[in-house]
């Protein structure tokens, strides 16, 4: 067909071209190939490269995600073992009810201390309160009335020593009457509710 350029045309008519010329095309045709080589090879590269960095990102995510819950897994091992101790220091302050008479004791020698005149530190069966069950162990509220005669701070004194004693108690009801001033001494009622337990004597009381 007139005017159609065939390969074998194309050979020829290169062939005929000078050999410098040849050598040019030659090395522009390897320099065009190695340029697509270069990057095809930059791009997937390129490409490795950004799918490494999402995975050390994934990969920070987790190492901050797994600290942080190791954090928040220390704090609920120290809240846990300061509860544990706290409620320790509470059970060794909560006495049997056995004890009932040593604890009366007790009571009138920090009221002493404190300075106090003692009227009387006596228990009231009827408003014995059920506390709480906890493994098989009862424990109550049982009422103490404390009466006496002494100033403000010295009843405060007193408080204070039970506090600081190996007797649970909640401080229910207090009347002072008589005198506001501060050396004055008044008539004071109060009832602290002694927390007990119905549980074996204790190895030595």
């Amino acid at each position: 067909m007139a005017g159609k350029v065939t390969l074998e045309d194309l050979i020829g008519r290169f062939n005929g071209l000078d050999i410098k010329i040849r050598i040019g095309v030659f090395i522009a045709i390897l320099l065009v190939v190695l340029a697509v080589d270069y990057f095809a090879v930059l791009q997937f590269e390129l490409g490795s490269l950004s799918t490494t960095n999402d995975q050390i990102k994934k990969s920070n995510d987790e190492i901050a995600k797994l600290q942080a819950d190791q954090a928040r897994l220390g704090q609920i091992k120290n809240t846990l073992k300061k509860v544990k101790e706290d409620f320790s220091k509470i059970q060794s302050k909560v006495r049997p009810l056995q004890d009932l008479p040593v604890i009366l004791e007790d009571l009138t020698k920090m009221a002493l201390a404190a300075h106090l005149t003692v009227d009387q530190i006596t228990p009231s069966r009827e408003g014995q309160e059920d506390f709480a069950t906890v493994g098989g162990v009862k424990y109550f509220a049982l009422p103490v009335v404390v009466m006496a005669h002494c100033g403000y701070h010295n009843f405060g004194q007193f408080l204070n020593n039970v506090e600081n004693s190996n007797v649970m108690f909640l401080l229910k009801d207090l009347r002072m009457e008589g005198s506001e001033k501060q050396n004055s001494a008044v008539a004071v009622t109060a009832t602290l509710k002694v927390i007990v337990a119905d549980k074996p004597l204790e190895a030595g009381k």
